[in-house]
């Protein structure tokens, strides 16, 4: 049963390391990232919480992020690959699957993609698909998948043995076995030297939409943005809080309550001995 947010316990907002959190309409609204949002970034940085943006983007756009937001490593392409930027030093970068995995995967992807544009009237890949390095997305111009569209696509990658996935904004299919729990598991573990298993019950992740749905089930504490609402049948593990808010300015709010927790103590504890260097 979700629970608003304002349930969420003081002691809980105190002891966390970590924000896990979805970008498109979870701190952005109508693809900008909203100032409220921005401000609460820089905010929990300055109160020492880890910060890890989960995105079904393509890894271009996530290099983007990890070098212009105040954000510990980025996730994209819904798990399948990860970067981390940290200012005077390499990027780094990784993959759930090896080069020849993917390499073979994106091949099945445009096949099934060919397959499908002959029944889905408009279907089309989308702008960024060319982009993409692990999962292929699609979209119809000037219009939204209708729910039959969606299922048939869901038929036509599970017989390859794939997956769909639904974000706010595009329709995602992939053969990567990876989604945004098991893609930020690996990506702390390599980028950040966290044993995320360890340390789950001092994150927390928020979210929008049914591609964030194994997230949620993995973190014991998750958030979704009121906007969720809509979405909220097709999610098998939904959220346990809900914001009054939407999109960046609901992310602003579960700030500000953390911060607020946080502040009215005179230590935040920080479990498991000390963080990695930024």
């Amino acid at each position: 049963m979700l629970r608003p947010l304002s349930t969420l316990p003081d002691d809980l907002a105190r002891s966390l390391v970590g924000i896990a959190f979805d970008v498109d309409d979870t701190i952005t609204r109508h693809g900008r990232l909203e100032e409220p949002a921005c401000a609460a970034l820089w905010r929990l940085v300055h109160a020492g919480v880890r910060l890890a943006a989960c995105t079904g983007r393509p890894l271009v756009w996530a290099r983007t992020a990890a070098s212009l937001l105040p954000i510990d490593l980025a996730v994209a392409e819904n798990g399948g690959a990860w970067v981390r930027a940290v200012p005077g030093s390499p990027r780094v970068e990784g993959f759930y699957d090896p080069e020849p995995a993917r390499m073979a995967q994106r091949a099945v992807l445009h096949q099934v993609f060919e397959r499908l544009r002959h029944e889905i009237a408009d279907l089309r890949i989308s702008d960024d698909g060319p982009e993409r390095l692990v999962d292929l997305t699609l979209d119809a111009p000037g219009r939204t998948l209708t729910p039959a569209e969606v299922a048939r696509i869901g038929q036509a990658i599970q017989a390859v043995g794939g997956r769909c996935l639904v974000s706010s904004v595009q329709v995602h299919i992939t053969l990567c076995p990876a989604d945004k729990a098991s893609g930020l598991r690996r990506a702390a573990g390599e980028l950040l030297g966290i044993d995320l298993d360890a340390q789950r019950s001092h994150w927390i992740f928020i979210g929008d939409s049914p591609n964030d749905a194994e997230a949620f089930a993995y973190f014991e504490h998750s958030v979704g943005v009121a906007n969720i609402e809509p979405f909220l049948p097709q999610i098998s593990s939904p959220p346990r809080y809900l914001t009054r808010s939407d999109r960046g300015l609901g992310f602003a709010e579960l700030a500000d309550q953390i911060l607020a927790a946080r502040s009215s103590s005179h230590t935040s504890p920080l479990p498991h001995g000390p963080l990695p260097p930024r």
